[in-house]
């Protein structure tokens, strides 16, 4: 059996569960090759077999801060800018470890290819000495590749350290010179998964699931938005049967991320924004017997177990319908009126279901203040689209705002239209696109609309991260050349790939 070495880092606690998924994928994906995985991680890695390299990945902030605009690069950085100076302390205490982690990576680990999720800070710091490190011991540099955010004016010299981006939301860029970096547009993976599920359980549009790619119709004249609102209606009926609830029930649906910090201020902030909201003069008369607030628990042990224990610790106003399983945590979202979610992959299964959703940003206050400062804009449909729709509570993730945001969105119905058709075309821009082909079956079935396959975003990376990976292996054993030798290599390599010159 064929053997191989990868190199993982979660620069934040939140991405542990996906990079635990893409360590999932590629074993599947290469059932013939023995994988070693080792890196930066958490418990989730660390059940698909991950080796630790003695940095606690609790040292990296929960959630990083990324300024993707109003904020652009310098090739001289001022070191009294504001930004540089947190993104020069933000990771020194990682980094300090890593320095004495060199020499075994490269010449113990010897791994074919770097990925890292997030925290792009980290990244160019991490991935830079790593460049140096290779050219000290004369060899070639694997592959790296970064997960996240981009900047809208990504520049060319960042080849100088990541050869690879996936985007979370489609790239643009403004720069003079017309550059595109070399990327591959994924999104979040829980976007492509509510899709499936809808079809999945759509009796007319089973068959636009397949083994790893959904089919979704589009085109210039096709109304995207109220074709996934029939099959929201489907589930949103079988859900609310199942459950013995009433059409004119106020359903509440409540995710309270999967980070330990998240969890417990999340919940008890709704729970107290909730009790507030039914106490407006606008609610006084509502029926309380006919409100219901249903909460999505993480389906990893030790989010869990902190969730249940905190919603049970919390005195919630309304009867609370506990989901741990993706497949009813789907039907719920279908089912309920109103969403309160932490930001991340939630939000856009939110939208996925054309649930009207208030996004809940907790963050520790330099965070916050360069959010507004630089962004404005923190959620991945939103920067996607451009400017805001679910509205965001950056700053102000506090009861009496969750109070009248729910007020708003339960005295407007109609929101829930206008979100879903501005984000209709953002949603089909996000996803993960197929490499297969449409089956001919299917193509003569549905030869009315225009039909485009989609991907799971860990498919994607996988499949990107193995192919490179393997033009590595092949040019490693030629590595024992002058270093210009060496790089020469490495740029053929990556031509291969089809993507720009690696430097």
């Amino acid at each position: 059996m064929k053997q191989a070495t990868i190199f993982l880092s979660a620069a934040c606690p939140s991405t542990d569960v996906h990079l635990a998924r893409v360590m999932s994928t590629i074993k599947v994906a290469k059932p013939d090759t023995e994988f070693r995985f080792v890196g930066i991680g958490g418990p989730q890695m660390g059940h698909e077999g991950l080796e630790t390299i003695g940095v606690d990945y609790h040292e990296f902030q929960y959630k990083p801060f990324f300024p993707f605009r109003n904020f652009y690069r310098l090739a001289t950085e001022n070191a009294m800018h504001p930004v540089h100076m947190y993104k020069r302390w933000i990771n020194k205490k990682v980094l300090n470890k890593l320095d004495k982690q060199y020499f075994e990576i490269v010449q113990h680990y010897q791994p074919s290819a770097f990925l890292n999720f997030e925290n792009e800070f980290f990244m160019i710091h991490f991935y830079k000495k790593l460049r140096e490190s290779y050219r000290h011991f004369n060899r070639i540099c694997p592959p790296t590749f970064q997960y996240g955010l981009t900047h809208k004016d990504q520049p060319q010299y960042g080849q100088k350290y990541v050869d690879h981006w996936f985007t979370r939301t489609p790239l643009r860029q403004s720069n003079w010179e017309k550059f595109t970096f070399p990327h591959t547009q994924v999104g979040p993976d829980g976007l492509y998964r509510a899709f499936r599920h809808l079809l999945q359980n759509s009796p007319q549009y089973k068959d636009l699931v397949q083994q790893d790619t959904i089919y979704l119709p589009g085109g210039e004249f096709f109304r995207f938005d109220d074709f996934v609102a029939d099959r929201v209606n489907e589930q949103r009926k079988k859900y609310r049967q199942q459950q013995n609830i009433g059409d004119q029930e106020l359903l509440i649906f409540v995710a309270g991320g999967n980070t330990s910090k998240e969890i417990p201020f999340c919940l008890k902030t709704v729970a107290d924004g909730i009790s507030r909201f039914l106490k407006l003069d606008e609610m006084k008369n509502y029926p309380t017997d006919q409100i219901k607030i249903i909460v999505s628990v993480p389906e990893f042990v030790e989010h869990k177990d902190r969730t249940i224990k905190t919603i049970n610790s919390i005195k919630w106003p309304a009867k609370v319908i506990q989901v741990e399983t993706e497949s009813e945590k789907f039907s719920a979202l279908a089912a309920c009126d109103i969403g309160l979610a932490c930001n991340g992959q939630i939000v856009s299964e939110c939208a996925a279901f054309q649930l009207p959703t208030i996004i809940l940003d907790p963050k520790p206050t330099i965070q916050m203040y360069y959010t507004s400062l630089y962004n404005g804009i923190d959620n991945d449909l939103n920067i996607a689209y451009n400017g805001i729709l679910y509205p965001e509570l950056v700053m102000s993730t506090v009861p009496n705002k969750i109070a009248y945001s729910l007020l708003e969105h339960y005295q407007d119905p109609k929101l829930r239209y206008f979100y879903a058709k501005q984000y209709a075309p953002v949603l089909l821009k996000t996803l993960a696109r197929s490499e297969s082909s449409v089956p001919s079956e299917i193509a003569n079935r549905f030869n009315s609309v225009q039909l485009t396959g989609y991907s799971s975003a860990y498919q994607v990376i996988a499949n990107t991260v193995l192919r490179a990976a393997q033009a590595y292996e092949h040019i490693h054993s030629q590595s024992n050349f002058t270093t210009q030798q060496n790089e020469n290599l490495r740029i053929e390599a990556m031509q291969s790939l089809g993507w720009a010159k690696g430097l």
